[in-house]
Formats: structure tokens, sequence, C-alpha cells
């Protein structure tokens, strides 16, 4: 698990200042507070996925700007996994 702070993804972000600068235009302070939201989250995304493609991952499922999962091979040497047994003696409209 790697915890990003604001200050390891986002100020340093040129697009980030740029659209926040663009929002200095808003005066009613809610939609401001929602824009400024949703371009942290996007650049949020932005680093993440990037950081992610440096280590050779094929994939990522964002549930939330602070939330992911990512598939899990299991090792062949540990075993199977818990789950697998259970999942094997379901019928096949029981597993979907």
């Amino acid at each position: 698990i790697e915890l990003w702070r604001d200050e390891d993804y986002l100020y340093r972000d040129r697009i980030f200042w740029k659209r926040i600068k663009a929002l200095a235009q808003i005066s009613n302070a809610n939609e401001k507070k929602v824009k400024v939201h949703r371009i942290r989250q996007s650049c949020f995304y932005e680093r993440c996925l990037k950081q992610f493609k440096r280590q050779n991952h094929s994939w990522a499922i964002l549930i939330d700007t602070d939330e992911y999962l990512t598939y899990n091979n299991y090792d062949e040497n540990e075993g199977q996994p818990r789950w697998y047994d259970k999942q094997a003696s379901l019928s096949e409209s029981e597993r979907y």
C-alpha cells in the first residue's frame, strides 16, 4: 500500500494550478468547493494510473479517489485461495 498526501501528487501539477486559477471567477462558494474537489480528484486519478503503469500493472479498478483494487494472483506454492473450494462446489448459475 502506498499512501499519498496532496503534496505527493498535486501541488507540483501545473494543470491543477491552471484549473484552480480558472475558478477565480466563480463567486458561489459551494460551487467552487465542488469544482476544486473534482479537479483534485481528476489529478489524483491521472497520477494514480500513471504510477500503476510505471509498476507494470495491466489494470486497476478505481473505486474512489483514495481507494482502489488490483488483481492479486495467488501463488501455487501457497496453495489454493480459501474461496476456491466454496466456488468450485457452486453450480454455474450460483456463481454469477
